[in-house]
């Protein structure tokens, strides 16, 4: 074999991360305003 053999796989110096949240993520459930909640999840 060579004697210099380059990796086998090099990752880009930079890459992305593979999943970004968005950096305002509103809540997944908001009761509306005046009326109560349907369903309060335990603190």
């Amino acid at each position: 074999p060579p004697v210099e053999k380059p990796p086998i796989y090099k990752p880009p110096v930079e890459r992305p991360p593979i999943y970004k949240p968005p950096v305002y993520e509103p809540p997944v459930y908001k009761p509306p305003v005046g009326k109560p909640p349907i369903y309060t999840p335990p603190f």
